[in-house]
């Protein structure tokens, strides 16, 4: 699974959001904010073209938010 990382102050509650960025006029999500591995940086998994063309529920699954309420179906 390829990772991405940021440097965008979260807090608790933020795992499952979207990691987004602007190319020209167009906005992008990139992947998925899930955590704080150390002080200084932030990850999460990184969308590709193949993971979300193939299984994006599985791919949920695989990486869940600690807050999530409901399944993915």
């Amino acid at each position: 699974m390829s990772q991405g990382y940021h440097k965008c102050d979260t807090q608790g509650g933020n795992s499952g959001s979207a990691l987004q960025s602007w190319v020209g006029s167009d906005l992008y999500v990139l992947g998925v904010h899930k955590g704080y591995p150390n002080a200084t940086v932030n990850y999460g998994p990184r969308f590709t073209q193949q993971k979300a063309s193939v299984d994006l529920c599985g791919w949920i699954k695989q990486w869940p938010s600690i807050y999530a309420t409901r399944s993915c179906n």
